[in-house]
């Protein structure tokens, strides 16, 4: 874990620009949003790294300069549409340099949030507003919890009303917003019943990648640990049954002070078909442990997403070539929509023996082909700031041949970054390397 903070820090400070402020590529102008969402990672990661209190307060004050004089923000217009300026975006900034420990040098601000906030009566807004004001020891988070309150779903979530400081919308919306009104009501210990409803919301909303969007999962991780905290005092010993189309299969008693996972192994011969019903219980216990489970499957081309907005098409010219040759593979992203995107990503699958040649895709990034790119196992990503309506770009990818053998790749996938869990899938491509 040390390692991974240790790499995860110093790739993060990489993308500060000179002058302060953090830029999504490292690249000035810096950009006010993201600065704030790079102070909220700091002072999170400072509880347990050692985290440089000078490049805080440089990103800090490099924000506090960024105040338009009216109670808001100033947003680079070079940046994307979508985090320009608004009444979230200044709600989000508030939030971060008041968890930064700067929330006494913002006041007025945040007495415009707090207007736009209770006259909107967007949960989002509220949400972000009480976690403000009980940081800033603000006697209108009373207030402002009590109106969060009556906007609580049936199924424990808050829905907000437009979308969030990201940009999110849809469920990942829901889940930010669930999980900011679940901090605000944890500074307050008379929302037990409320708390329990919103906890049992965001652990339904887990999925094989997380909770949906990079913001979305952060947050959602942060309200379930801090709520596990003060669960962890109430539960009881107990046992846990696994069911199969509502058949018990397994048991396992457990105790609260054990500390250890609870692992049910061999369970796949009780599975006999491709639908199946399985279901985890709590049994023999008046409260139950805070839980987090997992579930994977694994499939060589997904279906696509109904609601996907941008289109990825891949192809290799020839199937099958001579070790130290190259191989042309072209990938297509198209944007369906008669609007543009902001924050698309393209995962492209390489197959093995195959290799990207890195001076074709510096080429290919100083034409703009698109705005940055990088490697993961088995993926060539790329990344774009924004994609005009109905825009196509083509990547074509030269290709070296290293390792004889037959490959195929992962199937290639696009999305927009705030929005992952709508993906649109190309087939995996194949190849034989003599």
């Amino acid at each position: 874990a040390n390692e991974y903070l240790a790499e995860g820090y110093k790739k993060l400070t990489g993308y500060e620009v000179d002058g302060g402020g953090f830029d999504w590529y490292g690249r000035a102008p810096a950009h006010e949003g993201l600065t704030a969402y790079g102070l909220m990672q700091f002072k999170d990661m400072r509880a347990v790294y050692d985290v440089d209190d000078e490049m805080i307060k440089r990103n800090a004050e490099w924000l506090l300069g960024r105040k338009d004089g009216e109670g808001g923000w100033q947003i680079n217009k070079k940046h994307l549409h979508k985090w320009s300026k608004s009444e979230v975006m200044d709600a989000y900034i508030n939030w971060a340099l008041a968890e930064a420990g700067y929330g006494g040098k913002i006041q007025e601000e945040i007495n415009t949030s707090y207007e736009k906030g209770i006259a909107d009566n967007d949960s989002y807004m509220l949400a972000l507003l009480a976690n403000t004001l009980h940081l800033t020891n603000d006697e209108r988070y009373e207030n402002t919890v009590d109106e969060l309150i009556k906007l609580q779903e049936t199924n424990g979530s808050w829905k907000g009303t437009a979308h969030s400081a990201m940009y999110s919308k849809g469920k990942n919306l829901e889940v930010e917003t669930t999980a900011l009104a679940m901090l605000a009501l944890m500074r307050n210990d008379q929302f037990k019943g409320e708390l329990a409803q919103a906890a049992k919301y965001l652990t339904s909303a887990k999925t094989s990648y997380g909770f949906g969007s990079t913001q979305a999962t952060v947050l959602a991780m942060k309200a379930l640990t801090a709520y596990a905290k003060t669960m962890n005092n109430e539960a009881r010993d107990g046992a846990i049954s696994v069911f199969v189309d509502d058949e018990k299969v397994l048991t396992k008693k457990y105790e609260v002070d054990n500390g250890q996972p609870i692992i049910f192994e061999n369970i796949e011969k009780y599975i006999k078909s491709d639908k199946q019903k399985i279901s985890i219980k709590f049994e023999d216990t008046e409260t139950a442990l805070p839980f987090d489970i997992s579930v994977n499957y694994t499939t060589k081309n997904p279906p696509n997403h109904p609601a996907a907005k941008v289109e990825l098409k891949t192809q290799i010219t020839d199937e099958s070539i001579g070790t130290g040759e190259t191989v042309r593979l072209t990938a297509t992203l198209t944007n369906t929509a008669d609007n543009s995107l902001p924050n698309t990503v393209a995962l492209v699958g390489i197959p093995a023996g195959l290799s990207v040649q890195a001076w074709q895709l510096k080429d290919l990034r100083d034409k703009e082909v698109f705005d940055y790119y990088e490697m993961w196992d088995g993926y060539l990503v790329l990344h774009y700031r924004d994609l005009e309506a109905n825009e196509t770009q083509t990547i074509p990818l030269d290709l070296k041949a290293d390792i004889a053998g037959t490959y195929e790749s992962p199937a290639s996938c696009a999305y927009m970054y705030y929005t992952n869990e709508v993906k649109h899938w190309a087939a995996p491509n194949k190849i034989t390397i003599q």
